[in-house]
């Protein structure tokens, strides 16, 4: 999975992984790039969670990243703020409706 310039590889073993992390680094050397080390990480899903992109892979299923959803929550209190004045209702429900159909769309295959 790719998004920009960052990746989510999935490989069986650690020998593939290494295997992997050595063969892209000597082609972004070719390239004149270089691997950003600090956000390189592996594990097991079945132990260890991964975040990707706001999502989070772990034992075999897909959630939404923790700050992720918190950011949301706290997106939808602002906008649903009791000191906030809407002079137009079908706008502020639409907008309402808009941020969480967005959200929701998104994360449309995670368990949530």
């Amino acid at each position: 999975m790719c998004y920009q310039d960052d990746f989510l590889v999935l490989l069986p073993s650690q020998a593939e992984i290494e295997h992997c992390v050595l063969r892209v680094n000597a082609e972004l050397k070719h390239l004149g790039l270089r691997l950003n080390v600090s956000k390189l990480s592996w594990g097991r899903f079945a132990n260890t969670a991964v975040s990707f992109l706001g999502l989070r892979y772990a034992g075999g299923s897909f959630g939404v990243d923790a700050e992720k959803e918190e950011a949301f929550r706290q997106h939808i209190k602002q906008l649903t703020s009791l000191t906030r004045k809407y002079t137009n209702q079908a706008a502020f429900i639409k907008h309402l409706n808009r941020a969480i159909n967005g959200f929701v769309h998104y994360y449309y295959y995670c368990y949530c």
